[in-house]
C-alpha cells in the first residue's frame, strides 16, 4: 500500500537564529488527497506573498508563470494538473521564498511517498528479548 506524507516547511530567516518548523499536513492513502493538500498549503502561502507584493505596488512574484497553470473558474483540477502546479512550486519555492541567511527556501511543501509491500510488521526479536531481560532484573 502506498502512503502519502505532505509536509509543510516553515524556516525563519535568521542570521543569528535560523529555525525550521515542520507540520504534517496529510498522512494518507489518496494520490489526489495528498496533491490537493500540498496545493492548498503552496497556494495560501503564495497569496500571503503576492499581497504582500500587490500592497506595496509590485506583482506579485511569478503571477504570469502561475496563471497559466491555474484552471479556469468553475473547472475542477485532475491529478495532472495538480501534480504540475506541485512542480511548479517546488521548482520555483527558492525565486518565490527566496532566503537571505539560510540554505533552503523560507517556505517548502513537499510531498513523501512511502510504498509499505508487505502487511506484516515485524518488531526486532533482540529488542523485544533485551527489553524482557531488563524487565526480570530484579525479581
Amino acid at each position: 500500500m502506498t502512503t502519502y506524507v505532505v509536509n509543510h516547511i516553515s524556516s525563519i530567516d535568521c542570521y543569528k537564529r535560523a529555525e525550521s518548523h515542520t507540520n504534517a499536513i496529510y498522512t494518507g492513502n489518496s494520490q489526489a488527497e495528498a496533491y490537493a493538500s500540498a496545493i492548498n498549503c503552496w497556494l495560501d502561502l503564495w497569496n500571503d506573498k503576492a499581497e504582500w507584493y500587490v500592497d506595496d505596488g509590485d506583482p506579485a512574484p511569478m503571477a504570469t508563470e502561475l496563471i497559466e497553470l491555474l484552471p479556469p473558474e468553475g473547472h475542477e483540477m485532475d491529478v495532472d494538473s495538480m501534480a504540475a502546479l506541485n512542480d511548479f512550486f517546488c521548482s520555483n519555492a527558492w525565486e518565490i521564498w527566496q532566503p537571505e541567511f539560510i540554505n533552503c527556501p523560507v517556505e517548502q511543501v513537499e510531498i513523501q511517498v512511502m510504498n509499505q509491500e508487505a502487511d506484516t510488521v515485524v518488531v526486532d526479536e533482540e529488542i523485544l528479548e533485551a527489553a524482557r531481560g531488563y524487565c526480570m532484573v530484579g525479581e
